[in-house]
C-alpha cells in the first residue's frame, strides 16, 4: 500500500462533501489549513458565505490591556471561545529555562503546512504557493497548533455568567504586540468573512506612540466596530491626559464604555468627537459637568458615580415637562446621595397604575389631564430582580417621559418613543452592583 493510500485526500472529494467536511473543523483547524496555500485559503473562505459568516459570528474581538490578545466566538460554536494570545519572545535564557527554546517559526511552520497538504492533497506543495501565505503571517512563533482548553466564564456581572470551553493558543513575537495582533486579525476578518466588533484598551499600558498606532489600526480603520472600552490608572502625570483626549477624540465606535477613573481635574469636551454615539457608558463621571449631561449626543447615556445631587435630577426632569427633549431618549444617573422620586414629580394628583397597566400607554393617555402616573415595578434580569419605583409623566403634546429610581440611588430618565404602543425601560449592571456590595 503506497504512502498516498494512507492519506485522506480531502481536497479531492466532491465540492459538497468536501464543504461539509470543512464545515465541522474548529477555527483554528480551519486557519491552519487556509495556511497550506492560496488555494485551501480561497477553498475555506468559500465554505460559508458572507451573509453567514455574518449573521455566525458572536464575538471578534482585540483586548490591548492585560490580556493582549484575539477572542472570537460563534453561534455555530456554543458556549466555545477561542482565544489568539500574545506574548513578546523570551529572551534565549528564559526561553530554555521555559523549555520553549524550539517555538516554531513561519518557516518552521511552513514545513508542517506542507505535510497537511500532502496529507489532503496527495501530493507535495510548491513554496511558491505559500509565499504569500508567509508574508502574511511572518515573524509570528507557535509553540504549538493544539489549544489549551479549560472550563471559564465571565463572572456574575456578564449577561451569561454561566460556564463554557474556552480555547487559547499562545503565540510569540520579537516585535511589540500591537502589529502581530493586528496581522492575525486581518487574516482572521478576511478568512471567515468577518468584521472587528470590539476593542478593549488600558491605554496607561502603552507610550503615546503606541496608542496613536492603536487607534489608527483598530479605530479609525474600521468602518463597523460596535463597541470600543477604555480602561487606565489614573496618571499622577497631567501631562498624560493629553493622550487620554486624543484617544478619546479619535474613536468612533457605535458604544463607548470609559472605564478609567481620571483626577476630579480633567475635562473633556464631547463636542469634538470624530461622531455621536449610540451608546456612551461611563464608570466613573465625577468629571462629567451637568451642563455635558445636558448636552450629550448619544442615544443612550449611562453615567455611574457621578457628583450630581437630587436637586440636579429633579431640574433635569421638569426642563422636560417644560417642553425641552435632550439628545439622548435613554439616561441612568447615579446620584451621590438617596434619591426621592417623589420629590422629583411635582404636581397635586397622581394615579397610581397596577402591575398589570404598567406598559399601556392607552391607560396613561386615558388619565389626562393627570401627568403623573406612578408605578412600583419589579424588574427581571439574569442579574437577578430589582424594583424600581417611578412616573410615567404625560406632557401637553402627548410626550411620555418614565423616571424611576432603584438601589436608592440610580435615577432613570426614559423619553418614550412615539412609534411605540408600549412603554420599555432598561436596565443596567451598575444598580446591582449596588446590592451586592451592601
Amino acid at each position: 500500500m503506497t504512502t498516498e493510500n494512507l492519506c485522506f485526500q480531502l481536497l479531492k472529494l466532491p465540492v459538497v462533501a468536501r464543504n461539509h467536511v470543512l464545515k465541522l473543523f474548529t477555527p483554528v483547524e480551519l486557519i491552519s489549513l487556509s495556511l497550506t496555500s492560496r488555494h485551501t485559503k480561497s477553498i475555506c473562505k468559500t465554505i460559508r458565505g458572507v451573509y453567514q459568516c455574518k449573521k455566525g459570528i458572536e464575538t471578534f474581538d482585540v483586548r490591548l490591556n492585560s490580556n493582549r490578545d484575539i477572542r472570537m466566538s460563534f453561534k455555530y460554536f456554543p458556549k466555545c471561545e477561542w482565544v489568539f494570545h500574545f506574548e513578546k519572545e523570551p529572551n534565549r535564557k528564559s526561553l530554555i529555562e521555559l523549555g520553549l527554546d524550539r517555538i516554531p517559526s513561519f518557516e518552521t511552520l511552513k514545513q508542517w503546512f506542507s505535510r497537511i497538504w500532502y496529507m489532503f492533497r496527495g501530493k507535495h506543495v510548491n513554496d511558491q504557493k505559500t509565499g504569500s501565505m508567509g508574508k502574511s503571517l511572518e515573524g509570528l512563533k507557535f509553540f504549538s497548533w493544539i489549544p489549551v482548553e479549560k472550563t471559564a466564564s465571565y463572572g456574575r456581572g456578564a449577561i451569561d455568567p454561566s460556564p463554557f470551553q474556552r480555547h487559547t493558543m499562545t503565540i510569540y513575537s520579537s516585535d511589540n504586540v500591537i502589529l502581530p495582533i493586528h496581522k492575525l486579525s486581518l487574516y482572521i476578518a478576511d478568512l471567515f468573512n468577518i468584521e472587528l466588533t470590539s476593542l478593549a484598551l488600558n491605554y496607561t499600558k502603552f507610550n503615546a506612540d503606541e496608542n496613536r498606532m492603536i487607534m489608527s489600526l483598530f479605530v479609525l480603520s474600521q468602518k463597523n466596530l460596535k463597541l470600543f472600552q477604555l480602561t487606565g490608572i489614573t496618571p499622577t502625570d497631567p501631562s498624560k491626559n493629553d493622550v487620554l483626549i486624543q484617544i478619546l477624540k479619535n474613536q468612533n465606535t457605535v458604544s463607548t464604555r470609559l472605564l478609567f477613573n481620571p483626577s476630579p481635574k480633567f475635562f473633556f469636551d464631547f463636542n469634538i468627537c470624530c461622531q455621536s454615539f449610540k451608546v456612551m457608558d461611563i464608570d466613573y463621571s465625577h468629571w462629567i459637568s451637568f451642563k455635558q449631561i445636558l448636552e450629550m449626543k448619544t442615544e443612550l447615556l449611562y453615567l455611574s458615580r457621578t457628583t450630581l445631587l437630587e436637586n440636579d435630577f429633579k431640574v433635569i426632569v421638569q426642563k422636560w415637562r417644560n417642553g425641552w427633549t435632550p439628545y439622548w431618549k435613554i439616561a441612568m444617573i447615579e446620584l451621590n446621595e438617596v434619591l426621592n422620586i417623589d420629590s422629583c414629580a411635582e404636581g397635586e394628583d397622581f394615579f397610581q397604575l397596577e402591575n398589570q397597566h404598567f406598559v399601556h400607554k392607552d391607560v396613561i393617555r386615558r388619565n389626562w389631564p393627570i401627568e403623573l402616573n406612578r408605578f412600583e415595578q419589579p424588574l427581571g434580569t439574569t442579574w437577578g430582580t430589582i424594583i424600581r419605583t417611578g412616573y410615567h409623566i404625560l406632557r401637553a403634546d402627548g410626550m411620555i417621559a418614565s423616571i424611576g429610581v432603584e438601589s436608592d440611588r440610580v435615577g432613570w430618565i426614559h423619553i418614550q418613543s412615539p412609534k411605540h404602543a408600549r412603554i420599555t425601560l432598561s436596565n443596567h449592571l451598575r444598580s446591582y452592583e449596588i446590592i451586592w456590595n451592601q
